[in-house]
Parts: structure tokens; C-alpha cells; sequence
């Protein structure tokens, strides 16, 4: 509503545009240490906030509140309109979730970070360490970002020369030099670390391991071909809510779980698969 608009080929008040930005925003929230909330659907881009309410009934957006009315029950496009086969949205989905993943799986995030926006608030720097982990082993994250409406070369500053791999696809980066910037485009980000992440197997694996149904209600199942050694299920902010051991089962009980968004990493003989799973 309020974005800026002086840039007509990347637009922060068209939704397309804004809904674009959204994984940037994930990189720079969610993988900083520590437990995040997700608002209202924001992993699908819901672009409504919040709404009126009269006697409990939610009525259109806006940005005042008639009554008490910011948790109440909201409407729900992201059902009606099927969400998830909607390219700019499941995007936001598939980024978010890659995210998350890295988070609870590299030990990296547990560790320490610095927020450097000395240059502009539009171009922040992320160091994220874990002086614990060896140095052979993901200890150092550097994540950039541009919330400008146009390019930016930004100078990352990196701890280190070498190889530096963006997480997000463990593509490779060849540092020669720390200082020499790096052209983001308008709304994006990068995501490098030290090391290329173990979700690396993962992305092999997606493929091979699929949960149903999905939305799920009171239980599910796994096809895969190789040999099950554990299921963890986690909620949004890491926890572990549910585990399986050794468990080749025809279904999964999961009746006393909330309705809510859960990843579910599954453990196999070849590695693992992390895959979302939707309660209703």
C-alpha cells in the first residue's frame, strides 16, 4: 500500500512485485539465531493484515481495529484460491520452507550474528558464526540483501577468501577478494556459506519421499522406496513436536497436533527428505 513507487518496472505497490520481495525478507528474519513468528500466512505473501470486526464478525481490511479483533478467525484465500499452485506464492513457500530447514538442520544458526547496515537500511549485511563448528565445516553465513527498487552492488565483506556457496542452492562463489561487490537485483538476496550445506542430499531426496495427504488431518503416510529410520516432526519456530523411530508404518498418527504448518524431516537409509506438511 505504502511501498515505493518511483521505479514503474519494479513497483513495491503491485502485488506481484511485493509478493517478489518476500523471500528476501525471510533470509533477513528468519534465519537470524533465534525463535521467529510467521503472521497471518505471510509464507504464502497474505497481503491483508488486519481487519475490522463487528459483534466477532471479521469484515474488510483495514488498518484500524473496531473492537478486538487481530486474532480473530481471517478470511482464508489462501484455501480458496489454492495458494500453493499460485507461482509468485509458492515461491514465497518453497524459499521460506528451504529456510527454515537450513535453520534447524546446520548447526551454523545456533550460534552468534551481526547486523551491518552502515552503507543504507536498504542494503543489509548478515554475519551469522558458530565459532564452535570447525572451520571445515558450515561455521560462517553471510547474508545480503536489496529492499532498493533498483540494482545495488553491495560489498559483502566476507570473513574469508575461497569458495563461498549460496545455500539456497550450494551454487559456488569464488572470493578473491572479500571487498569486490556483488550485484543483487531489486528485492533479491543471497544466502552464502563457508560450505556448501548437508541439505545438499536433501534436495536429491525431495523427490524420492513424499508424505499424503497433504493438507493432512489425523494421520499420514510416506512413499519412498528406501528404509525409514525416523520421522521429526518440528513446528514453525524449530521445536520437535512429534518423533517416529524405525518406523516403515502404513500411516502416522498425528491427531493431537494443531492445525498448522509443520516441517517433516524424514530420516532414510540414503539420507533425508524434508518435506512440508499442512494440518488442517
Amino acid at each position: 500500500t505504502y511501498g515505493n513507487n518511483t521505479n514503474s518496472s519494479h513497483n513495491v505497490r503491485d502485488l506481484n512485485t511485493a509478493l517478489g520481495r518476500m523471500s528476501a525478507l525471510g533470509a533477513t528474519s528468519l534465519l537470524i539465531p533465534g525463535p521467529k513468528m510467521i503472521w497471518h500466512f505471510a509464507d504464502l505473501g497474505m497481503q491483508n493484515s488486519i481487519y475490522t470486526c463487528t459483534n466477532g464478525t471479521v469484515n474488510d481490511e483495514s488498518a484500524t481495529i473496531a473492537g478486538d479483533c487481530k486474532l480473530a478467525t481471517k478470511p482464508q484465500p489462501q484455501w480458496t484460491e489454492n495458494w500453493l499452485n499460485i507461482a509468485q506464492r509458492s515461491q514465497i513457500y518453497n524459499d521460506w520452507a528451504k529456510m527454515i530447514a537450513l535453520k534447524i538442520n546446520e548447526p551454523v544458526f545456533e550460534g552468534d550474528y551481526s547486523i551491518d547496515s552502515s552503507d543504507t537500511d536498504l542494503t543489509p549485511r548478515i554475519y551469522i558464526y558458530n565459532t564452535a563448528i570447525p572451520t571445515d565445516q558450515l561455521r560462517n553465513v553471510v547474508i545480503l540483501a536489496n529492499f532498493d527498487v533498483v540494482a545495488q552492488n553491495i560489498v559483502p565483506d566476507f570473513p574469508y577468501t575461497g569458495n563461498w556457496y549460496n545455500l539456497m542452492d550450494n551454487s559456488t562463489l569464488n572470493v578473491t577478494s572479500t571487498t569486490n561487490p556483488i550485484n543483487i537485483e531489486a528485492g533479491g538476496y543471497r544466502i552464502y556459506g563457508n560450505k556448501a550445506s548437508t541439505l545438499s542430499q536433501e534436495n536429491l531426496l525431495t523427490e524420492a519421499v513424499k508424505i499424503y495427504p497433504n493438507p493432512a488431518q489425523d494421520s499420514f503416510s510416506v512413499i519412498t522406496e528406501d528404509e525409514i529410520e525416523h520421522i521429526k516432526i518440528f513446528d514453525i519456530t524449530g521445536k520437535i513436536v512429534k518423533t517416529f523411530n524405525k518406523a516403515n508404518e502404513n500411516s502416522y498418527d498425528i491427531s493431537q497436533l494443531k492445525p498448522a504448518l509443520y516441517l517433516v524431516k524424514i530420516q532414510t537409509d540414503k539420507g533425508f527428505g524434508v518435506q512440508r506438511l499442512v494440518i488442517e
